[in-house]
């Protein structure tokens, strides 16, 4: 699409040097006209980085992810270099004094002197490196990443730098020409999906977007600049491919920003580069890939959290905006605009997870705007009554439209093939007032067993824990086989639910002919449900029905659970007469990324079936205690 629709204008109007999204540091006027609290937050930020001792990745970092199998040693010493490396350019930007040249210029130069710009975790696409070559064909996310940084202040802050230190702009040319450019031209990176048989997922969107801008910044020869953009279009039309009409993100909401949105992110810069109306190249599925993240959210910072993602997944205010007002979906706007006004309340500017500064600049050159509408009366439009992606089998619905108060209920299909995979199958999802109830963990930290052939044996990825049942001792199994099938919804202003047949999600062995799992909301009562009904071709030793819970799981009688949250409280009925309750806690403190998300514990009720049939239905209720 984009490589048909976008060929004629890459040969015709590619000039090498044309990237002009953003004030140079010579534009004074832009610079000044940012808002002083913000100008005096990135300053105050930066200040605290003069004379910083730059950390240098080095072979010993590669080494102690090999031995040890985390990546935290490699995370920390690359966050303090990239995000350092971002608060003192935009401060000298803003400023304009030149008291951070000197240390501009220190960052820059510890990154060229590292032997690769590769994150340890990735070697084992390239081989079999412990330690990375100066040679290695290389070319992961850090390295766009790293390179994309770098770009940004060359062309932010070339002249500035060429006057302190005539030699540096060479040496930043020639090193992301070796590392990156050239790289890009010259191999087949698997994540380009230009070759077949290799997943396709957030790596070509990062990549690819990250690609685009550097070449732009960087390359001098047309012809080469032109070929890096006819690949990277090719590359993206694959990406887009892989979507589903519904346009749902198979890598979760976690991802959706890196994947989805990066997508769309690639066509605002192109439309403006090129002088082309977004609306040549927008389509139905492009705009539900931008409505997608809406039709997944909870409340505040809480999302269906499938795959990969977090529990809590902070999202993006100034990008999210962008991308809602080129598409013209006041939804993603309002959303925006919540994110915006909720982080003005907690004090937060521009906090994510890394501190990317292409990104950064294009939130303080937002900011005027989002004070403007965050000024405006709120609006709610991102709070659906409901959703239903048709394609992917993912359906979501909440009391009323416009207000996170009441049950929130949503249930998720799909197959246990997808990119980030969970064995996840017809997890259902439910929540109270914004507050969890029926939870998904969604992942813990990155280790080397997470994206191996040991990654089932972690448990968040395990059906389990995603509260679906373990039959005859069996849980799901990963494989595009193991599915969802017959996906059926249907809602009124009383009612709303959504059911799926997930019997084809587990392994034969474990005897299931179908498995109707259904989720229910009753808006005229304030109710939740769960309901399962089982038909079984061979006998059964045992059923044990799970659900997954944020809060303890307390017993009040048998048929009756109490869940209490920090504001609200749930009763949980079911048939004490039909299995045995127990209960499971799981410990968290171990993993930041998990307990920042739901705390120190998350617990499972268990539900052993007490007399085990060839045809069994079991509901689980749940109601709003004011206890």
């Amino acid at each position: 699409m984009l490589s048909e629709l976008l060929n004629k204008n890459i040969i015709q109007k590619t000039e090498p040097g044309m990237f002009s999204l953003f004030p140079v540091y010579e534009d004074r006027n832009a610079w000044e006209s940012i808002d002083h609290k913000l100008k005096t937050h990135i300053i105050n930020e930066a200040e605290g980085l003069i004379r910083h001792t730059w950390p240098r990745i080095c072979d010993e970092d590669y080494e102690d992810y090999h031995k040890t199998g985390s990546r935290k040693k490699y995370d920390e010493k690359f966050k303090n270099l990239y995000d350092s490396l971002t608060k003192i350019v935009l401060a000298e930007c803003i400023e304009g004094k030149g008291r951070f040249i000197r240390d501009i210029a220190a960052g820059i130069t510890t990154r060229l002197n590292e032997t690769a710009w590769i994150n340890p975790a990735h070697l084992k696409h390239y081989g079999e490196d412990i330690i990375p070559v100066p040679d290695g064909k290389y070319l992961d996310l850090r390295c766009c990443s790293t390179a994309k940084q770098l770009a940004v202040i060359y062309y932010l802050l070339g002249k500035k730098l060429a006057e302190y230190e005539p030699l540096l702009l060479d040496r930043m040319e020639k090193e992301i020409k070796i590392r990156v450019l050239d790289r890009y031209i010259d191999t087949d990176q698997w994540w380009t999906n230009l070759s077949e048989g290799f997943v396709i997922n957030n790596w070509n969107t990062h990549c690819n977007k990250c690609l685009i801008i550097t070449a732009m910044i960087i390359e001098k020869d047309k012809d080469h600049l032109i070929s890096i953009m006819q690949k990277a279009m090719k590359s993206l039309d694959v990406f887009l491919s892989s979507y589903t009409d519904d346009g749902a993100c198979n890598e979760g909401p976690g991802y959706w920003k890196g994947a989805s949105l990066a997508y769309i992110e690639i066509i605002h810069k192109l439309s403006e580069l090129y002088s082309i109306k977004p609306d040549h190249i927008i389509n139905t599925k492009i705009k539900n890939m931008g409505s997608y993240i809406y039709k997944v959210f909870i409340h505040k910072d809480r999302f269906l959290s499938y795959a990969d993602g977090t529990g809590k997944n902070p999202m993006f205010d100034a990008k999210l905006y962008l991308a809602g007002k080129m598409l013209n979906d006041q939804s993603m706007m309002d959303m925006a605009i919540d994110v915006f006004r909720n982080n003005r309340k907690a004090n937060i500017y521009y906090d994510h997870f890394i501190y990317i500064l292409s990104d950064y600049i294009e939130y303080i050159f937002s900011y005027n705007q989002l004070c403007k509408e965050s000024a405006k009366p709120m609006g709610t439009s991102h709070y659906l009554a409901s959703s239903v992606l048709t394609d992917s089998h993912i359906f979501t619905a909440r009391i009323k439209q416009e207000s996170h108060e009441g049950f929130f209920i949503g249930l998720k299909g799909g197959n246990n093939d997808e990119s980030h995979n969970h064995n996840d199958v017809g997890c259902p999802y439910i929540y109270l007032d914004g507050e969890p109830v029926v939870i998904d963990p969604a992942a813990g930290t990155y280790t080397s067993k997470t994206f191996s052939n040991k990654r089932y044996e972690i448990w968040t990825m395990q059906s389990i824990w995603h509260s679906l049942p373990k039959i005859n001792g069996i849980m799901q199994n990963a494989g595009a086989r193991y599915q969802s099938e017959s996906f059926q919804w249907n809602e009124d202003e009383n009612y709303a639910w959504a059911s799926l047949e997930i019997a084809k999600a587990y392994p034969k062995e474990s005897g299931i002919k179908s498995y109707i799992r259904k989720i229910r909301l009753n808006r005229k009562e304030n109710k939740a449900y769960i309901n399962d009904s089982l038909i079984l071709g061979n006998p059964s030793e045992s059923i044990v029905f799970h659900i997954t819970s944020f809060s303890k799981p307390m017993l009040v009688r048998p048929g009756e659970i109490l869940l209490k949250n920090e504001h609200t409280s749930v009763r949980l009925l079911y048939n004490h007469s039909l299995v045995l309750f127990d209960c499971t806690e799981m410990d968290l403190a171990y993993d930041t990324k998990l307990s920042n998300s739901w705390g120190n514990s998350i617990y499972r009720a268990d539900f052993k079936v007490k007399n085990v049939s060839d045809k069994f239905d079991l509901e689980f209720c749940f109601i709003q205690s004011y206890l």
